[in-house]
């Protein structure tokens, strides 16, 4: 799904950045079993935010099957440490295939729902990309607040659409979807901004 038009939406498919042989598969295999997933103009949107902060340590928060893994992990230099937490064990056991096929080991995966997993951490990290149920987005926005460095960047997936909407609302009527704007971008740790790439970011940089 795409929050523009119709044509711009079009037009953006014939500029995709280009996935490699491995983020290809993912991305077959996503479709196949209709695991969601981010779109290219999305991973590299990631890959670039990494890549801008020079982030070494990364926290995500919902693997799917590993496509936006593979363009965070992509964006770090070596010896970089990056975490992803996915609830589904069918997720997870093929993101972990997945994760074999990368030309560095860098990733760890844990296979749990991600609130007691942030209890239980201290690390500092220095991006942290949020993009798993949405009703857990409420739960764990402190964690990953406590859990950045100063300066750190926290990105949210599905700012603007995707898994707000129940049956018959307009996805940017969704109250939840409301509420989630008003915490996140008058949030005192954090200074926001609604992006407007793909299915919507919020950009955030712990204060």
């Amino acid at each position: 799904m795409t929050i523009f038009r119709a044509d711009i939406d079009q037009y953006l498919q014939t500029i995709a950045p280009e996935e490699d042989s491995l983020l290809k598969e993912i991305k077959e295999e996503a479709k196949e079993t209709k695991v969601p997933a981010i779109s290219s103009h999305e991973g590299k949107f990631l890959y670039l935010m990494a890549k801008l902060s020079r982030a070494k340590k990364v926290l995500e928060l919902g693997t799917g099957i590993g496509y936006s893994t593979v363009w965070l992990a992509r964006a770090l230099p070596e010896l970089s440490k990056l975490i992803t937490i996915e609830r589904e064990e069918q997720y997870s056991r093929l993101a972990a295939e997945h994760f074999k096929k990368l030309d560095r080991n860098i990733v760890e995966l844990i296979e749990s729902e991600a609130t007691p997993v942030l209890e239980e951490m201290s690390i500092a990290f220095d991006l942290c990309f949020m993009d798993e149920y949405k009703a857990f987005y409420f739960i764990d926005l402190d964690h990953c607040i406590r859990l950045l460095r100063p300066g750190g960047l926290l990105l949210v997936h599905n700012a603007l659409e995707g898994g707000w909407v129940e049956e018959g609302q307009i996805e940017i009527e969704s109250p939840e979807l409301k509420k989630w704007h008003e915490l996140v971008l008058n949030h005192p740790k954090l200074e926001s901004i609604l992006v407007p790439v793909g299915e919507g970011f919020v950009l955030s940089v712990k204060k």
